[in-house]
């Protein structure tokens, strides 16, 4: 897989966050390769290729790249970018490190280690563990069970005046409502104070989930000395028990590229003919996946809106099947993220007209409330989505 294919893919959505380009197979990438063999026990029959490692014993491929290279006086500093893929996974697991050395090969294995001891221990457990440490989750008419890391530790940075908890603790209780469509969910959690400044992120598969985020600011409100950097962060994998699909998921490179076409489609209509006729388009591009059709065109002009205009949102979705509504989050319909980043990265890389614009805005319902909002005298900044709907034909089926 080429590393732009792995950035486009990548859990980690960095909300528009630019990477700086890099080479899996310099000679930065060769120290971190070298470093992950030499940590690794060969019960894990690791295969060292100019551009990646191979775990054999589980089928995980890790690739990596440098991101940011400084030096000083007497230091280096390093930032890696390390992508772990596998066929459970929709798209790549990628995850930032940073480190500091003598010299920039030291800064390079420091990066890699605390990759090593934070995230890859955390999916290798995963894969590994045999014991009860499983999450049980009711989608789409039925329960699905994901293990979860046996072991999961949490990397700390700087003074601790408070007494540490288990991150997972915090949202254990309300995770099972995010886990759905998928086979491999991807959490990470994260809290950091400084200069009297709290951060605090809950991200599943890469997108940030603004609820569970509010759980470990609760918790952050034990921290006693915010004036002193201090920094939280934890890795989870979940693996549904599952491994078996009777479905075949369409690819995420699909469905991005065909929410960019729909976009440039669903911009031209201006009346019910040509709203048919954008519709017949984007059934065939579609082809054989009859339902992504209607998900692109319930789900295109709602997330314009929210894009554009820069709206805050929350974490849940309502579907709404005829007279039946499904409540869902974010993270459950496996296809909702990548309809997002199709949005997001035709809105990044175009320059979409005006007119096509105001064309996708009239078929939102939610741009019509927030019109009307604006129009009474609300602020644009004020104004938070706590749930998108989208309307579906009353035969869609959840899978």
């Amino acid at each position: 897989m080429s590393l732009s294919k792995l950035r486009s893919l990548s859990s980690a959505r960095y909300d528009g966050e630019q990477v700086i380009n890099g080479d899996t197979s310099d000679e930065f990438a060769s120290v971190a390769y070298d470093t992950i063999i030499n940590k690794l026990s060969d019960e894990f029959e690791p295969c060292r290729f100019n551009d990646r490692i191979e775990l054999g014993k589980f089928g995980l491929i890790i690739s990596c790249t440098l991101q940011r290279l400084e030096e000083t006086k007497t230091t280096y500093s390093a930032e890696m970018l390390f992508f772990i893929t596998h066929d459970l996974f929709d798209e790549p697991l990628c995850e930032y490190s940073q480190g500091m050395g003598p010299d920039a090969s030291a800064a390079v294995a420091s990066c890699t280690e605390q990759f090593i001891t934070v995230v890859l221990y955390s999916v290798l457990t995963a894969f590994g563990c045999e014991g009860d440490h499983t999450v049980t989750a009711e989608y789409g008419g039925r329960d699905r069970t994901f293990r979860r890391s046996c072991t999961a530790l949490t990397y700390s940075i700087g003074a601790c005046d408070h007494e540490q908890v288990d991150l997972f603790s915090i949202i254990e209780k309300q995770l099972p409502e995010y886990l759905g469509a998928k086979k491999a969910y991807w959490l990470k959690l994260y809290a950091v104070c400084y200069n009297d400044e709290v951060s605090c992120e809950v991200r599943i598969n890469g997108a940030v989930m603004p609820e569970l985020s509010k759980r470990l600011y609760a918790y952050t409100e034990l921290w006693q000395n915010r004036q002193r950097f201090h920094s939280e962060k934890q890795f989870i994998l979940l693996l549904d028990e599952d491994r078996e699909s009777t479905n075949t998921p369409v690819p995420p490179e699909k469905v991005i590229s065909l929410a960019c076409k729909s976009i440039e489609l669903l911009g031209k209509v201006t009346s019910e003919r040509t709203h048919d006729i954008a519709m017949k388009n984007i059934r065939e591009l579609c082809m054989p996946h009859a339902t992504l059709a209607h998900e692109l065109r319930a789900m295109i002009p709602e997330i314009y809106t929210c894009r554009l205009l820069g709206l805050r949102q929350g974490d849940d979705l309502k579907l709404m099947l005829g007279d039946a509504e499904i409540t869902l989050k974010k993270s459950q319909l496996r296809i909702f993220g990548y309809i997002e980043q199709g949005v997001g990265m035709y809105l990044n890389e175009k320059a979409p007209t005006n007119d096509l614009s105001m064309n996708i805005l009239r078929m939102s319902s939610l741009f019509s409330a927030v019109n009307e909002a604006v129009q009474n005298g609300a602020e644009i900044n004020d104004i938070f989505i706590k749930e998108l709907k989208f309307r579906y034909p009353a035969d869609y089926i959840l899978d």
